[in-house]
């Protein structure tokens, strides 16, 4: 892992997750729905496993962990 690893939880929101893959938020539901993209539920929220997502992009988790960190503070940012 990497230092960013506390920045970035094991679970990333459908948001962010939907940035980071290009998706629209529908286009991300129907790949969750289909068991296409590594989802768990949590009452009515969905978050995306971000292990299984690494793998499922075929890149390291820790690269995946620096591009989420990158991505999270650049929404930060346009949020501020």
């Amino acid at each position: 892992m990497g230092p960013h690893t506390t920045t970035v939880p094991p679970l990333i929101p459908m948001s962010i997750a939907t940035r980071l893959l290009g998706l629209s938020r529908a286009s991300a539901y129907r790949y969750a729905a289909a068991g296409e993209l590594p989802v768990r539920r949590f009452g009515r929220r969905v978050y995306v496993l971000r292990s299984r997502l690494a793998a499922l992009l075929e890149i390291d988790e820790s690269e995946l962990i620096t591009t989420l960190s990158e991505l999270i503070t650049t929404l930060d940012e346009e949020a501020a």
